[in-house]
């Protein structure tokens, strides 16, 4: 017969949970329960890089078909093009002139590892998985460093940092956008902003700041603006709180700006292209108002298992159930407290503050209803539209009020009680995401059906020198239709360009497309181009449009040079032919 907890025990229960630990076994703690976890939803192939899914990945977000074999292409390209200035230019995609890995949102980092592992005489190493398997399990790490930076230092806020952290629902949503999974980044910043106000003078935490900002840098351009806001926000409470002289204020900020600058033009971040970056759609990628605290995509109310509030297009944003809990027993004791200093953190609540409303964007909706359009110029709306999902930015809010209502949790309730609150709100915050894991899960099992049968591609390129698709990916994107046909059939040749551009990746040749659509494509030149005569050794593939002829052929018989594969033709003159 199983026999109840006695109160003795109990009590030493609570007494281990909450009994002073060291950093580094907090740390180990969450990352041991922080990987567990992620093992749950990520196999050690998918990890490692040797899965079939890696054939052509595909995540869960909507509309993320090809973003993850975008990244993939990026990423294996770059780690095999020369060292040069830019270093992340790509010479290979787009020749002669090349393009940067920027229009890839693939990870710039990534791709520095790579191409070192291959200039010391390696080979080329998918290290996408790894990257994967940290951005899933640092973000409790992340989170138990927050909480004990504010004094908590039990073992009950490594568990805690785990089970809401690692289950934060819009980190999960964002499986198949492979950089911007790298949230745990935001924590750390949230981290540092509390060693910048506990230790203003502490050259190892403004080192930390420009080492953060770098890697941020590296990562994703929207998770670098995050950190870069919390930076500016942690040296201006500093200012405010006249901590810093204002000579010394001006020194920090431009040495952090000049440093990331400095980088940027070495990457090849900072050049003419830019001017690309920008896009109409500002605002309808936005937050919906009800998408933060609205139950969605539920496990713990399995009615809404599938539910998702707003339109289809806006970001999703939900917290979990975990943090409403947190969030709701924080607040019942914070309405008790005798007195909270908002100017202590006033420079963090006004770049949050402006992060929220950003979030909205000039589109303010609730639900399904639109509650107010605010008119933009084309200019701003177009420079804003760089950011063009702007609801992610709702994103260093939802950390820091996770963060913050369980640090409230722990200070304003007996153990017991807060060991209480913090164990449902894990458990809840896990339940609720278990939706979410098992579609990552089962996404990994296999690579995304093609619309080109893969062996016969890869066939066809094997004893080519280069590849030339018709339409390119930038001529074969079109604008947004109601008719299904016309967007199938783009789709599907957008889809043929990236299963060309993954096989080409892996052999490193030469392709004249590029799997983005902010790049200015000369869709009028790609057409003279397609009459000019073939060359010999390169892999021609057309897509649609007319074939070329016995001319273009150097007098051959079209028949005999160009062959179908599936419902697409493929033409190769053999090298050393002559035209």
């Amino acid at each position: 017969m199983t026999q109840c907890p006695t109160s003795d025990s109990r009590h030493y229960l609570i007494q281990a949970l909450f009994r002073p630990r060291g950093l580094l076994l907090l740390l180990a703690v969450s990352f041991a329960l922080g990987a567990a976890l992620c093992l749950t939803m990520l196999p050690v192939p998918v990890i490692i890089g040797n899965a079939s899914f890696w054939n052509f990945p595909s995540g869960t977000v909507p509309g993320g078909m090809i973003d993850m074999a975008q990244t993939l292409v990026g990423d294996r390209y770059c780690a095999q093009a020369p060292w040069t200035v830019p270093i992340l230019n790509i010479p290979n995609i787009v020749p002669p002139t090349g393009t940067n890995l920027l229009w890839f949102d693939a990870v710039p980092l990534l791709c520095l590892f790579g191409k070192s592992i291959v200039l010391i005489g390696g080979t080329p190493v998918n290290l996408i998985g790894v990257f994967l398997f940290f951005c899933f399990t640092l973000p409790g790490v992340a989170m138990t460093a927050v909480f004990r930076a504010a004094g908590q230092q039990g073992l009950i806020c490594a568990i805690a940092a785990v089970g809401i952290g690692d289950s934060m629902p819009f980190l999960l949503f964002e499986w198949g956008h492979i950089a911007l999974c790298a949230q745990f980044l935001i924590i750390a910043a949230l981290l540092l902003y509390l060693l910048s106000q506990q230790h203003p003078n502490d050259a190892r935490v403004r080192a930390g700041w420009i080492a953060l900002l770098l890697v941020t840098l590296l990562i994703s351009n929207y998770i670098f603006v995050m950190v870069g806001g919390i930076w500016l926000a942690a040296l201006l409470q500093l200012g405010l709180d006249r901590r810093v002289t204002p000579a010394r204020f001006v020194f920090e900020a431009l040495a952090a700006v000049g440093v990331v600058a400095l980088v940027a033009a070495a990457m090849g971040l900072l050049t003419r292209d830019l001017r690309f970056a920008g896009t109409g759609s500002f605002g309808v990628f936005s937050m919906n108002l009800g998408s933060p605290f609205v139950p969605q995509l539920s496990g713990v109310l399995p009615p809404l298992a599938t539910y998702w509030v707003g339109m289809r297009s806006q970001v999703f944003d939900y917290v979990g159930a975990g943090v409403l809990f947190v969030l709701a027993a924080g607040l019942s004791a914070l309405a008790r407290w005798p007195r909270f200093r908002v100017r202590s953190h006033i420079a963090l609540i006004c770049v949050l503050g402006g992060f929220f409303l950003f979030a909205l964007s000039n589109r303010i909706t609730l639900g399904s209803h639109t509650l107010l359009l605010i008119p933009l110029p084309e200019g701003v709306a177009y420079v804003f539209g760089a950011f063009r999902a702007s609801g992610r930015f709702f994103w260093p809010i939802g950390y820091s009020i996770a963060a913050a209502g369980t640090l409230v949790v722990l200070r304003s309730f007996r153990p017991r009680t807060a060991s209480a609150i913090l164990a449902v709100a894990s458990v809840l915050q896990v339940v609720d995401t278990a939706p979410q894991r098992r579609a990552i899960a089962a996404s990994t099992t296999y690579a995304a059906p093609a619309v080109v049968d893969r062996q016969r591609l890869d066939d066809a390129i094997a004893a080519a020198r280069g590849i030339m698709i018709f339409p390119t990916f930038g001529c074969a994107s079109i604008a947004p239709s109601d008719d299904v046909a016309v967007m199938a059939r783009a789709l599907r040749l957008q889809r043929a360009n990236v299963e060309l551009q993954v096989l080409g990746a892996r052999r490193n040749l030469p392709i004249n497309s590029a799997a983005t659509d902010r790049l200015d494509t000369d869709c009028a030149a790609e057409a003279s181009t397609r009459l000019e005569a073939l060359d010999p050794g390169i892999a021609y593939f057309y897509l649609t449009g007319p074939m070329p002829g016995s001319e273009q052929l150097g007098g051959r018989d079209p028949d005999r040079v160009c062959h179908p594969i599936d419902w697409l033709r493929f033409c190769l003159v053999p090298s050393g032919s002559g035209n």
